[in-house]
């Protein structure tokens, strides 16, 4: 699959080059994706964008219009996107919807309708925003009581895989490396990137 990447910074260039390196093609632009910039990934079925981009209706439907099926943002915030504009209103009936960064940026109640119309032939999940007493436990014996998710599952072109992204080696190397940091600076009298410091107002 040929990538547009919007928005790359120097230092995340070879972190990019690297990750797809023998699986897809990639173009790295330093221009946040936005309607202006939007019509240079047509014939591209994926882009990248920053959480710079502004995803608005607009930027959107020149997106889908010049092909692109995935949107793959590079952050986990969701507020520089018209999730209206992106689950109903232009994106075409082939588009695939993937979501391993955090619950709560997709309306699940919405995206069980979405499905519902035909509007996505795709739906991945590694998070939901319900997920609370759901994943990580055993719930062979008690089944699933969210209506919701009981609902998603049934479609057979969405996969819920309960937070297994987030067990790789490297994910669960770098959490316990900065969790074993956390430890020794705050035991030095350190604080790291990584404190919390409530803010007075």
């Amino acid at each position: 699959m040929e990538i547009l990447a919007y928005g790359v910074q120097a230092d995340e260039r070879p972190l990019l080059e690297r990750a797809f390196a023998g699986r897809h093609g990639l173009r790295c632009l330093d221009v946040f994706l936005n309607r202006d910039t939007a019509p240079l990934a047509a014939r591209y079925a994926a882009v990248s964008s920053s959480v710079n981009a502004v995803l608005d209706a607009e930027t959107l439907a020149v997106l889908a219009d010049g092909g692109t099926k995935l949107i793959a943002q590079r952050s986990t915030g969701f507020n520089n996107i018209d999730l209206d504009a992106a689950a109903l209103a232009r994106m075409k009936d082939d588009a695939i919807l993937v979501n391993s960064s955090r619950g709560g940026l997709v309306d699940s109640a919405a995206l069980v309708e979405t499905l519902r119309a035909g509007r996505l032939s795709g739906v991945g999940l590694d998070v939901y925003e319900e997920e609370t007493g759901v994943f990580f436990t055993d719930r062979s014996i008690h089944g699933i009581t969210d209506d919701v998710l009981a609902r998603l599952v049934t479609f057979p072109q969405v996969l819920v895989t309960s937070h297994q992204a987030y067990f790789t080696h490297t994910a669960v190397g770098q959490i316990i490396d900065a969790t074993a940091r956390n430890i020794d600076d705050f035991a030095a009298g350190r604080r790291n990137e990584n404190t919390l410091v409530p803010t007075h107002t």
